[in-house]
């Protein structure tokens, strides 16, 4: 929410609980001037049944990632343009020696992206419509928690991901995401992520998001 001259901050935390595994992220975000932000956020990934099956029932696998966002062009609302964003991400593993076992190449990686976003209002039965496009370069194994590249390549690629949603009410909105992978570890072949949501923001500090993933 923060416009010319301002600064904003957020936080957030999401756990995704698998059949298998489960992964819990938390991050901040400091932002200024509606143009520059700058992120923290830590991924940790609970092995579950595969560290039982390795003989570590507690072991995790946990990931630091540093981010810079710049806002180029364009305006989320106003305007013909998408807001048009360019961003870095430095990813660092803090536990590498299961990754390196398994054939990824490196630590710690830097991924660029460009993303594009756009609200329009009033636009699907007199609903406010939002999508976002991004695409990444990146060769990031389950986004960097299995390390980086590997024995399918070391190369990095050009990924899409993307948002569509509609606010049903200006407090509950209602999407669709989608995130390609690059495939880099014939130990784990990657499967692109997706999700469908419901947002609940019951005021302009809380946003609470359940979906299926």
């Amino acid at each position: 929410y923060g416009s010319s001259d301002e600064v904003g901050a957020s936080a957030f935390y999401t756990h995704v609980e698998l059949a298998d595994y489960a992964l819990n992220a938390f991050g901040v975000a400091v932002a200024y001037d509606n143009r520059v932000e700058l992120s923290y956020a830590r991924n940790d990934f609970d092995l579950g049944t595969l560290g039982d099956a390795i003989g570590k029932p507690d072991k995790s696998l946990r990931q630091d990632v540093y981010g810079a966002k710049l806002r180029v062009a364009g305006d989320l609302v106003y305007g013909v343009l998408p807001q048009l964003a360019i961003g870095v991400q430095y990813k660092r593993n803090l536990d590498f020696a299961i990754p390196a076992a398994v054939g990824a190449r490196h630590r710690d990686d830097v991924d660029f992206y460009l993303a594009a976003s756009k609200l329009w209002l009033a636009a699907l039965f007199d609903r406010n419509v939002f999508a976002d496009l991004t695409l990444r370069g990146t060769r990031a194994n389950q986004a960097g928690i299995l390390g980086f590249g590997g024995d399918r390549g070391d190369d990095r690629e050009l990924t899409v991901e993307g948002a569509l949603g509609v606010f049903l009410t200006r407090h509950v909105a209602i999407g669709v995401e989608y995130r390609q992978m690059p495939d880099k570890l014939r130990f784990s072949p990657q499967s692109d992520w997706l999700d469908a949501f419901v947002g609940v923001f019951p005021d302009r500090n809380v946003s609470l998001v359940a979906a299926y993933a």
